[in-house]
């Protein structure tokens, strides 16, 4: 489409009128219509289109489906992760490891008490190694609290991690549901159910006709562009069998740049209006513009 308005331009003469010498002077001139909105809807991920949504001509709200790719494998992983990520919670929230070691070194530490108080009643009952043997294993049941508290805390971290990978699981599962991102009409679809299609190749063109957008050249000799920039502009279009209509909008853009003989290029953004379930202005057509002085 962007082609064809080149070609157009190309073929189009553009003339201020005398008048426009004078600042105060409306500035009448030819314009091409063309979109502000042209979204070519891409692929975000590689696999076979399911379902395809929508045909040409629909008019489709934002968020609407559009197509559907292929998403057996990437719930089975979803679920996966679902399931790895609640058994890690439950290891977390878990604090049986922690009580067995506490409980542990009670007894621990009581064989040691008691190996202590059966040397004091009698002496020797209990040699110096086996007393130390006693004190070590107490010590090292208390070592095994905070090495189970610890554990505990590393569980806790991993239920963190398996929920970030659930995280992605599930926005895999929602790229490939492909949606609307504007209320927009569907122009051309470019697979078929049942295709396979690669990341970033076009499923669809959405085009928006509520507002568009009008491109024309002005004579720098004739009108400065700071006599342009924000002027309100009426659209004149002859449609089918002489009917003509008019719509209302204002200069959004003067180019920097002055092409060879002159000309600077503008557009205005016009509001487009209905005539039943059909837009009266349409990309391609050739209007007369009027720029308000």
């Amino acid at each position: 489409m962007r082609n064809v308005l080149q070609v157009c331009w190309a073929t189009i003469a553009i003339a201020a009128s005398a008048a426009a010498a004078d600042p105060a002077a409306p500035v009448a001139v030819r314009g091409l219509v063309s979109l502000v909105d042209d979204v070519m809807v891409p692929a975000p991920r590689a696999g076979v289109i399911r379902e395809l949504a929508v045909k040409e001509g629909d008019q489709v709200e934002k968020d609407v489906l559009l197509a559907q790719i292929d998403d057996e494998q990437s719930k089975l992983e979803m679920n996966a992760a679902r399931v790895e990520r609640e058994a890690a919670e439950a290891k977390g929230e878990s604090d049986v490891d922690v009580r067995f070691a506490e409980a542990t070194h009670l007894v621990a530490e009581a064989e040691h008490r008691k190996g202590l108080e059966a040397n004091q009643k009698v002496r020797d009952a209990l040699s110096d190694t086996e007393i130390d043997r006693l004190k070590l294993a107490a010590d090292q049941a208390l070592l095994r609290i905070e090495a189970s508290k610890h554990e505990r805390r590393l569980k806790g971290l991993d239920s963190k991690v398996f929920g970030a990978k659930e995280d992605l699981a599930k926005l895999d599962v929602r790229r490939r549901q492909v949606t609307a991102p504007m209320p927009s009409i569907v122009a051309e679809r470019f697979v078929r159910a049942g295709e396979w299609i690669e990341p970033g190749k076009p499923i669809v063109r959405l085009v928006r006709l509520e507002r568009l957008r009008v491109e024309m050249f002005v004579r720098v000799a004739e009108k400065l562009p700071s006599e342009i920039v924000g002027r309100p502009v009426t659209v004149s279009a002859v449609l089918a069998r002489d009917r003509r209509e008019s719509f209302t909008g204002r200069i959004t853009f003067v180019s920097p740049l002055v092409q060879p003989g002159g000309d600077y290029r503008v557009w205005a953004e016009v509001d487009n209006r209905r005539d039943g379930d059909q837009w009266l202005l349409r990309p391609g057509l050739e209007v007369e513009v009027a720029v308000a002085p």
